[in-house]
Formats: C-alpha cells, structure tokens, sequence
C-alpha cells in the first residue's frame, strides 16, 4: 500500500518550489494585490525601460513597502493583544525574533570540540542511545493467579479507520513513511479496507510493520551547557498511520 500510494504521489500530485517571503501570517489581500502590481510594473519596466515605466515601478514599490508595514505592525498588535495562552502565533513570533543562538551548537567528545554536522549527529546519537534500555533475549516470566479479566479481541472496522483518517490535520508533518497527512485524508474513503486490515493484522499477531519502527530524530535542548550531548532530548517524529493505529 505505502509503495503504491508513494506512486500515485509522484505521478498524479503536482509540486512546486516556494517561498516563505510571500506566506507570511500578516499578509492579506491588499498586500498581496499591490505586490503583484509592483511586479508586473517591473517586468514592463525592465522590458521597455522607459522613464515613465520606471517611475510607475518606483511609486509601487513605496506603495507596498507602506502597506507590507502596516500590515506587520497590525497583525503584531492583534497577537500583543490576544490570550498568549491560546495563541501560539504569539510565542512562534517572539522566537523569531529572537537573537539566541539556535539548532545544536558545537558538542564535546572528550576534550575535543566539534561543528561538523556529521560529527555532532553521531554524538547526539551515542548519547541517545546510551540512555536506552537494551531488551535481551531472556523469556518473560510467566504470570500466574491472574486477578484482571481477559482483554476481548479487538476488531478494527473500516468505517472508524476512514473517520480517522478524515480528521487528520492536512498539516500535520510527514513521517519517514513519505506518505503526507493531506494525501491519507484526502483518500480515507479508498484506503481505509486496506489500512483497517493493516491494523488488525498488527493488533492479532502483536507485531508492528518494519516501516513503523523507524523515526526521524529531532535533538531538541533543555539547558545547561549548549556543547554536551546530555542537554539534548531526543523528539522522535514517526508515521501518521503508526500514530494513527
């Protein structure tokens, strides 16, 4: 299923390269309006290139430099003056602007400092897994004069994996599957019998698919010492439908 809906991704869905300069939280229709007139007066402008083009290009882009302000300067007093509690614009604004360093510093190994991303990576990764348990191959011991009732077998229906898939947030960040949110919700309805199969499979046999057990790790500081790997905890980011099950 993961293969062939990574197919209909790559052949069926378009895509294109982005900006976030233009995607900005405080931009409206009026400042996307005059941008777009700023850029049309410059194309004819460059192609032209007679004074009264240039002139045109120039008030344009004052214009908008003036509205993109206001703008900004609106939607920052809107956020000062909401519940900071509920709103996480807010805090993702004063981070942004924020002049502390961010991401992972230079980390120790011994004595010695390293900047190399790979370096740093195979420190966070040591560090990580140092702190892990490893399970042996010991048996587990057997339980006896059982006092909790008998689980009952639990069964996976199509509909109630397809009102789970619709009410994915079409944002939510794809996992190491590749299979994005949008495309799960989009197609709940035909992929629901297979992923409701998937999952009582993985339920009746208490095995969990190899893909699923793979995560992107994000290395995320706590405080303290920025150059030890100990201030760092891992945040594991893993598929939708592992979530999901």
């Amino acid at each position: 299923m993961q293969t062939g809906l990574l197919d209909i991704l790559s052949k069926h869905v378009p895509s294109k390269m982005t900006s976030t300069r233009h995607n900005q939280f405080w931009f409206n229709t009026q400042t996307k309006r005059i941008l777009r007139r700023k850029a049309r007066a410059y194309k004819k402008a460059r192609r032209f290139n007679k004074e009264r083009d240039w002139e045109r290009f120039r008030r344009l882009r004052r214009e908008a430099q003036k509205v993109c302000r206001q703008a900004y300067n609106q939607h920052v007093a809107n956020l000062v003056g909401s519940d900071p509690s509920s709103n996480k614009r807010l805090g993702a604004l004063v981070k942004s602007l924020r002049c502390d360093q961010l991401g992972v510093s230079p980390l120790k190994d011994g004595d010695s400092l390293h900047s190399d991303p790979k370096m740093k990576a195979d420190i966070l990764n040591r560090q990580f897994a140092s702190v892990f348990t490893t399970e042996g191959n010991t048996p587990l011991p057997t339980m006896s004069n059982r006092t909790t009732q008998t689980v009952e077998s639990i069964h996976v229906s199509h509909n109630g994996v397809a009102k789970l898939l619709r009410n994915l947030k079409p944002h939510k960040a794809t996992g190491p599957d590749g299979l994005p949110a949008r495309l799960l919700k989009e197609t709940a309805s035909e992929i629901a019998p297979a992923v409701s199969l998937l999952f009582q499979v993985s339920l009746d046999q208490g095995k969990v698919p190899a893909s699923w057990k793979v995560a992107l790790i994000a290395p995320v500081f706590k405080k303290g010492n920025r150059s030890s790997a100990a201030n760092y905890r891992p945040i594991s980011l893993t598929s939708i439908l592992c979530k999901l099950c």
